[in-house]
């Protein structure tokens, strides 16, 4: 049913009606605003990237393969905009280590951006940080699916409307993503000893 309305609503649009793409816009913002705010946590930040999203997928409307589903087209679309602000955001850190003065390689001026250290979710423990940092080493689907549940505490069925996919596809992502997290810390040392696999 979603997919013919958004299938109508496309055509609608690229037809010149604009309110068609208002209604798209409407039935998208939120999810489309928590699928950013997983993954970036500056608020004026996402709201740029909110309007950048669907500003491209405005602009990219006559590319869109209509035997596609629509929700995962623009998912795609907000998930690369996402992976370029971080990239962005990582280089511009870089720059910073980079030496004062070039004949002394030895003087650096360091400045943590911790605005978007991911850290800033949980209590800045040791525990959380390890696990933290093996969450971020996940891959894309497994690494959200944690942050939705774990992190912002959603349910199946919200993280299921979320991404657009069934509750079992999502409760099948948690699991898996449950066991590499056990993998990657135990396989570090001591995860069963510091009590990290309650946490999970």
């Amino acid at each position: 049913m979603c997919q013919e309305r958004d299938i109508y609503l496309v055509k609608r649009t690229l037809a010149g009606d604009d309110e068609a793409f208002a209604r798209l816009v409407d039935c998208y913002k939120n999810r489309i605003f928590q699928l950013i705010y997983c993954k970036i946590q500056n608020k004026e930040d996402i709201e740029d990237l909110a309007q950048e999203v669907f500003l491209r997928i405005y602009k990219s409307l006559k590319k869109f393969d209509q035997k596609r589903k629509f929700s995962t087209w623009i998912y795609t679309i907000a998930n690369n905009l996402c992976i370029d602000y971080l990239r962005k955001k990582r280089l511009q850190a870089v720059s910073l280590d980079a030496p004062l003065f070039p004949s002394n390689k030895d003087i650096y001026i360091e400045i943590p951006d911790e605005e978007y250290a991911p850290e800033l979710i949980l209590q800045k423990t040791d525990e959380q940080k390890r696990i933290i940092e093996a969450v971020e080493s996940l891959a894309e689907e497994y690494k959200l699916v944690i942050k939705l549940r774990h992190f912002k505490g959603y349910s199946y069925k919200d993280i299921g409307k979320i991404l657009d996919l069934p509750i079992g596809t999502i409760k099948s992502r948690i699991y898996r993503a449950r066991k590499k997290l056990k993998d990657i810390l135990f396989k570090e040392g001591g995860g069963e000893k510091n009590g990290l696999s309650k946490c999970l």
